[in-house]
């Protein structure tokens, strides 16, 4: 196989601190407990429901109750097992498939980011820093996946998403009894323990990005999340719209992107990742709101116009992939650019 040339199957190396404590004593009694009647695919969707009703409780409840940080932790902590038990429930009853590969990483590509932003903001952290883990995030999922595309292996780092849930979880706990006020507290720099916290929980998860050096000739794969992400991120620095807003266009740019990569490997043709609309959507916007000095009402919606795009072109990518990846083979090969 030529150096340059995609891989359609990968090597997947999880260096996780926490997932192998619990993967014996934890995961490992859980996968066997789960009822034969019950599909890998089902405690994915689960688990991304979880995430996604998370997020609708933080953005419900301002400022957070004790109860709504309760009821957060325990949706992050579902949403984050569903995530690990899924791939080994599916391996354990022989229930493997593209289809299932296809929507536990798909949908990662939203939940991951999400999960950050959730805690970011139920938690009272700089706006500017839950934005900015937001974006860290996003990049590092899309860079690691396409990874796998372009060099045939991912390694994830030592400090993932069960980490990230358990300090979120633990913290929101800490806020039930002791309030959220003394965690939101600037100390050094103006910046409060709860965002120093966060920025420091995506060092160590961007600290994958050292065994991604390869990418480095994959230079023309970034160009166009590269002027996206710098499109929202001086839209959000020098713009008048909220960071949840802003995140969520960022995320659903990168998975929108990254289900490109994801899509192009399962059904094993060339990625496509230019959108000229996408591009002409979030620029113009941008330049719009910046150089017009457009209010916060209109910024909010010329955003949610990019938003609206992309979920417009996954609503029709994702169904046209699930027939593909349930289709014979050859039937398989034509058309997959999404």
């Amino acid at each position: 196989m030529p150096e340059d040339a995609p891989h359609y199957e990968y090597k997947f190396e999880d260096n996780s601190i926490l997932l192998r404590l619990l993967e014996r004593g934890v995961l490992a009694p859980i996968v066997a407990a789960i009822p034969r009647g019950i599909t890998p695919n089902q405690i994915t969707i689960a688990g991304q429901l979880a995430a996604g009703a998370g997020f609708a409780l933080v953005l419900a409840v301002q400022p957070m109750t004790a109860a709504a940080l309760i009821l957060l932790s325990a949706a992050i902590l579902f949403s984050t097992l569903a995530d690990c038990v899924d791939g080994l429930f599916a391996r354990h009853s022989k229930q493997t498939s593209r289809l299932g590969e296809l929507l536990d990483h798909w949908l990662d590509a939203l939940s991951v980011p999400l999960i950050v932003l959730s805690f970011g903001l139920a938690l009272a952290a700089a706006p500017s820093c839950c934005f900015a883990a937001v974006v860290a995030i996003s990049f590092l999922h899309f860079a690691t996946f396409l990874h796998g595309f372009r060099l045939g292996h991912v390694t994830l780092g030592k400090i993932g998403m069960i980490e990230g849930a358990g300090i979120g979880a633990m913290l929101c706990m800490t806020a039930v009894f002791f309030g959220i006020e003394p965690l939101s507290r600037p100390l050094l720099a103006g910046l409060s323990f709860n965002s120093m916290l966060l920025l420091v929980m995506v060092a160590g998860s961007c600290s994958s990005l050292l065994s991604m050096r390869g990418l480095l000739r994959h230079g023309k794969d970034f160009t166009n999340l590269a002027l996206l992400l710098a499109a929202l991120v001086l839209w959000y620095a020098f713009g008048r719209v909220s960071a949840a807003l802003a995140g969520v266009c960022v995320i659903a740019v990168g998975s929108y992107l990254e289900g490109h990569v994801i899509r192009a490997r399962l059904l094993r043709v060339p990625v496509f990742l230019k959108d000229s609309g996408l591009l002409v959507l979030a620029l113009g916007g941008a330049a719009a709101s910046l150089t017009l000095n457009l209010d916060a009402r209109a910024q909010s919606l010329a955003m949610g116009l990019v938003i609206g795009y992309v979920l417009l072109r996954e609503s029709r990518a994702f169904p046209q992939t699930v027939s593909a990846l349930r289709a014979p083979p050859r039937a398989a090969l034509p058309g997959a650019r999404a």
